[in-house]
């Protein structure tokens, strides 16, 4: 519809208000001798909008298309060529100018038929609202404040999202960013990827920096360097070294220093970091863990089917004001058959108390096999009505069929 012109002349903007319209699919075919200015307002539906551009206008004709955000949604406008192909779309708050070239021999990324881009913020694709991508091949930013930066096929498809350099990357979670690399992928929200090649942050701030096939699957768990990473315990990390993994254990760091010596399945040689914690009242024997859950399969030291772990730890307890103070010293190993059941220690582990007050000398550590979990129990006793801080380092080297 033309608003505000006489009906006798060709306005210098065309309005279309599809700010309060239905659903469904409308269908524009614009004339040869349409508005140099098409305007959008958008937002209030989700109306499929589809504007066929003039078949046969004056050489060198230009339109300029704009989508105003007449609300807060992501309704997109199509433009369609002749040849029927549906090549760029225009998202809320962005504008795109084309011109057209009647015997065109350009060879372009820009290019839609005889329609060449002008202006239009990267690739020929440009969708919502104050979304940037600049240079690189087939580089789009498609949500609301994200970039896109050079490189190729690099992608920023959700909100503030922002994705520079590489091939094939994509930060695809809100917040997020993926930056350089190969076959990078942000998906979390928040998540970063920082160079490499097929690493990817898949949770909440999340984060993977170099390497190659290293993924960070839980909350603020990260990768750096090495292969075939995997950071699976949320606050968990992996160091470098190969096929390397945490097994799922919140806040543990996995450190390795080979890559592959046996095989390439994941924790199959590894050593491990975890520290675990508790603040006792009573004498009650108290479990360790690595959160402020009861102890099961994410918080203590978990093995695996088909392992055996030698463990190895120091133990720091005491009472605040530097009062009463206790450390311990812990050792030895444990292994796991078909099933959590079957773990078992081998042998008897040490633990030794050498620095004590005499006020701690009814504390106690203990190390035993947690046949409900699979795991390694460090457990605590502490003292009737006093209140004791217990912090506890363990370190692991660990083997699994």
């Amino acid at each position: 519809m033309f608003t505000g012109f006489p009906s006798t002349q060709t306005p210098a903007v065309e309005w279309w208000n599809f700010s309060k319209s239905t659903t469904g699919t409308t269908r524009i075919a614009l004339a040869n001798d349409c508005a140099p200015i098409q305007y959008f307002v958008t937002g209030g539906s989700t109306t499929t909008i589809q504007v066929t551009l003039p078949q046969n206008p004056s050489q060198g004709k230009t339109i300029t298309f704009k989508n105003d955000r007449g609300f807060a949604n992501t309704q997109n406008i199509s433009l369609v060529d002749i040849a029927g192909r549906t090549d760029l779309t225009l998202g809320q708050g962005s504008s795109l100018t084309i011109c057209y070239i009647a015997q065109n021999t350009l060879s372009s990324s820009t290019i839609f038929s005889n329609w060449v881009v002008i202006s239009s913020g990267g690739g020929g694709q440009i969708i919502n609202s104050n979304s940037v991508s600049l240079g690189g091949t087939n580089s789009n930013a498609t949500a609301s404040g994200s970039v896109a930066i050079g490189g190729s096929s690099v992608t920023a498809t959700a909100s503030n999202a922002v994705a520079i350099g590489g091939a094939t990357a994509q930060a695809s979670g809100s917040n997020s960013a993926a930056l350089a690399g190969s076959s990078a992928d942000a998906s979390g929200s928040g998540s970063v990827v920082l160079g490499g090649s097929g690493n990817g942050a898949s949770a909440t701030n999340s984060g993977t920096v170099g390497g190659s096939s290293n993924t960070a699957s839980a909350s603020a768990a990260a990768t750096l360097g090495g292969t075939n990473l995997l950071a699976s315990g949320s606050n968990s990390t992996v160091l470098g070294g190969g096929y390397a993994t945490t097994r799922g254990i919140e806040g543990e760091i996995t450190l390795t220093g080979c890559n592959a010596p046996i095989t390439t399945t994941r924790g199959a040689s590894q050593s491990c970091l975890l520290v675990l914690a508790r603040q006792t009242t009573d004498a009650t024997a108290t479990v360790l863990a690595s959160n402020t859950s009861a102890a099961g399969t994410t918080n203590q030291v978990i093995l695996p089917n088909n392992s055996a772990f030698y463990f190895r730890g120091e133990v720091i307890c005491g009472v605040t004001g530097a009062g009463d103070t206790k450390g311990f010293f812990v050792e030895g190993a444990i292994k796991r058959g078909a099933n959590a059941a079957s773990t078992v220690l081998v042998g008897t582990p040490t633990v030794t108390s050498s620095y004590a007050d005499a006020g701690a000398s009814t504390w106690a550590l203990t190390a035993t096999a947690d046949v409900t979990n699979g795991g390694l129990a460090i457990t605590a006793t502490g003292q009737a009505a006093t209140t004791i801080r217990w912090v506890a380092k363990i370190f692991t080297t660990e083997m699994t069929y």
